[in-house]
């Protein structure tokens, strides 16, 4: 005989009617709140209109705007995000941040940027990336999926981005790389994906984090960190080789060629030694790039004179010449190099006049680049050739930019600095022949601190005595500041420093990291760019 069913009265900790009856009270089911379930998008709950508003604007615009900070996250972002933020409420209210942070600079050009502050990241944002968070870390680890895991890591990882906290953006990257390890016990190289994932998510998504992991480790100091399993020479190999055989076929993919072309020069060139092999892959991606760039100009994909392809045509000389250079330190081997300095002034010159003439100044400030700050500094700290340097000089001051965390003001100063202590007593040097031969001092800059309340910043750099030379690889002295070199000196300063608003967070001005002073600047592909008036 079934036993006779009892309407529950829901009193607390036991129902009136079980203890009148004698039964034992079952008691009650906790609500799950069922966060990682799939839904269809029509039954996509949101707290407010505009919480929907800025979920649809990343997943219709600002998708597209972010992978082209990298080509090969295309798909991931504006196709498996979006699927991930149907299924799950911790990713929806992600991507509903990034929308709310991007939103903010939608259609505001460049010419209207410089006439206002950077916009501030809205408490509608950092509402829903708490929540996301809060989601993630509260879940049971042993049923959120990893998709959901792994897409919320680049989700927070892209906010710390948008919101230029990158110094804790690392800690994403690794926590999605020991995650994929975790789960499939993979080597270093992530190639095989955890039996649990997707195979669709995991082709999107594996190589969406080597090449994350491959940028870090080319622009973050202590990158990788001891025991983390990931070597110096992440897959760099791998990307060079991928540059032989890419498919470039209109201008945003040639500058994402160039831009991975650029990493693996600066990481390459860092290392104590580069061998043969990878040495003439890096020759022929050079070669092969600047053949499928005359071929978009020949077939008139770009235009000679037009903006893209003079941009793209300065960057890819800068990688050039840096990679014939900067992994040498025998400074005097730069001297070499004046022609090619002398283009990338004159690139340079021709992107400035084009910005500021009014078809330009109308750009949105999210349009990707690489910038003219890098090369401009580039010339003015390693070209020794009196007119040349100066007029890098100038360039920089009359950009009126601000690219990466530094401003034309900024970069001047610095640049400026270096200038005058490698010139030191040489007033007499512009317009005579082998002016650069009598420049004693070679400074190569190893690291720059800003001191905010005294306006100051503190630079260490290394003097290279006249006449050292030495076609060795990188410098020890150089890679390990306490060791010492016979023909280097390291030496310290304070200079001004004009800070600005649109490089401070919480009025703290962001720092730059060595490795991006060492590539003068460059920190792959820049989404935002602001003009700024003088502040020296």
């Amino acid at each position: 005989m079934l036993p006779r069913r009892i309407k529950c009265t829901e009193e607390r900790p036991h129902c009136v009617r079980c203890s009148k009856s004698g039964l034992p009270c079952p008691g009650y089911k906790v609500p799950v709140a069922r966060i990682f379930e799939s839904q269809p998008p029509s039954a996509l709950q949101f707290d407010s209109d505009l919480d929907r508003t800025r979920y649809q604007y990343f997943v219709e615009i600002g998708s597209r705007i972010l992978s082209t900070f990298q080509w090969n996250s295309t798909p991931f972002w504006t196709r498996l995000a979006p699927q991930q933020g149907l299924r799950h409420a911790a990713v929806r209210h992600g991507l509903t941040a990034l929308g709310a942070i991007q939103a903010r600079f939608h259609n505001i050009t460049m010419a209207e940027m410089q006439a206002r502050a950077r916009p501030k990241i809205s408490a509608l944002a950092m509402s829903h990336a708490h929540k996301a968070m809060h989601l993630v870390r509260t879940a049971d680890p042993g049923t959120l999926p990893i998709e959901v895991s792994l897409t919320c890591c680049l989700l927070f990882l892209a906010i710390q981005f948008w919101i230029e906290r990158t110094s804790s953006a690392t800690i994403h990257i690794l926590a999605a790389y020991r995650i994929l390890h975790e789960k499939s016990d993979a080597d270093a190289s992530l190639s095989a994906k955890p039996p649990d994932m997707a195979g669709e998510f995991a082709t999107t998504f594996i190589p969406t984090l080597d090449e994350l992991i491959s940028h870090t480790c080319t622009f973050s100091d202590d990158f990788p960190p001891p025991g983390s399993g990931i070597p110096a020479d992440y897959h760099l190999d791998y990307d060079v080789s991928q540059l032989l055989v890419c498919d470039i076929s209109d201008s945003s993919r040639a500058l994402d060629a160039i831009d991975r072309l650029l990493k693996c020069v600066l990481r390459a060139t860092s290392m104590p030694g580069i061998s043969q092999s990878l040495e003439e892959k890096i020759t022929s991606a050079f070669l092969c790039l600047g053949r499928k760039i005359q071929e978009l100009r020949d077939t008139d994909v770009l235009s000679g004179h037009g903006f893209e392809y003079i941009h793209l045509c300065l960057h890819l000389r800068v990688a050039n010449v840096m990679f014939l250079t900067i992994g040498r330190h025998d400074e005097a081997g730069f001297d070499a190099f004046h022609a090619d300095f002398g283009f990338i002034v004159d690139c340079c010159s021709k992107i400035i006049d084009l910005n500021a003439a009014d078809p330009r100044r109308k750009q949105s400030v999210l349009s990707p680049s690489l910038g003219v700050l890098p090369p401009l500094f580039f010339v003015a700290t390693r070209c020794r050739e009196p007119r040349l340097r100066r007029e890098a000089l100038a360039l920089l001051h009359e950009a009126g930019v601000n690219e990466r965390g530094w401003t034309s003001c900024i970069a001047f100063s610095i640049a400026n600095f270096v200038v005058r202590e490698e010139e030191n007593g040489l007033n007499d040097l512009l317009g005579q022949d082998g002016a650069a031969d009598r420049i004693r001092r070679r400074i190569r800059l190893h690291d720059v601190q800003v001191c905010n309340p005294s306006r100051t910043a503190n630079i260490k750099y290394f003097v290279f005595e006249h006449g050292f030379r030495d076609a060795g690889p990188v410098c020890p002295a150089i890679s390990n500041p306490e060791s010492g070199l016979k023909g280097i000196i390291q030496c310290k300063a304070s200079i001004p420093y004009p800070s600005h608003p649109s490089v401070e967070i919480d009025g703290v001005t962001c720092q730059m990291s060595r490795k991006v002073l060492r590539a003068c600047g460059y920190s792959s592909i820049t989404l935002f760019r602001q003009r700024v008036d003088c502040h020296c």
